[in-house]
């Protein structure tokens, strides 16, 4: 098929900057859980398992440490974010039928200071997101 010049299919290649720009991992050999994850800046983040291998949190090179609920109804969900040792959020969450419903972020555990975002349970994505100050966004998807 002979393209327009304006429509002519054109293949494009990564700059010879970008070749070297991967992330690795590197893997617990007992377990075979992930122990570090290095980014192509080279920021490594480290990743903390319970005996029964459930993740329970993970480090960055920034100072932030994500912490995760390993027992509940809440079993693997976020439970709060620190940075430098100082409280960031705290999560917890409404589930419907295994699924989360709704969670809610509050910031540095400050009652009355919390985003809330509901989801849709037959996808997983972000129906709509309420801020603290109730303004409130909702999301679309594209269908593929």
């Amino acid at each position: 098929m002979l393209w327009p010049e304006a429509m002519s299919p054109r293949v494009t290649r990564p700059r010879e900057a970008f070749l070297e720009k991967y992330s690795t991992r590197a893997f617990n050999t007992t377990t075979g859980n992930i122990a570090t994850s290095t980014d192509e800046y080279t920021k490594v983040s480290s990743f903390a398992y319970d005996s029964i291998d459930r993740i329970v949190s993970i480090w960055d090179a920034k100072g932030s440490v994500t912490n995760f609920y390993t027992d509940g109804v809440w079993e693997g969900q976020v439970k709060e974010t620190s940075k430098n040792g100082t409280l960031t959020a705290c999560y917890s969450y409404v589930m419907a039928g295994g699924d989360v419903a709704t969670s809610y972020e509050t910031a540095r555990g400050i009652s009355g200071k919390y985003s809330t975002r509901a989801f849709n349970t037959a996808t997983g994505n972000i129906a709509t997101s309420t801020d603290e100050y109730t303004k409130v966004s909702s999301f679309a998807y594209e269908q593929h």
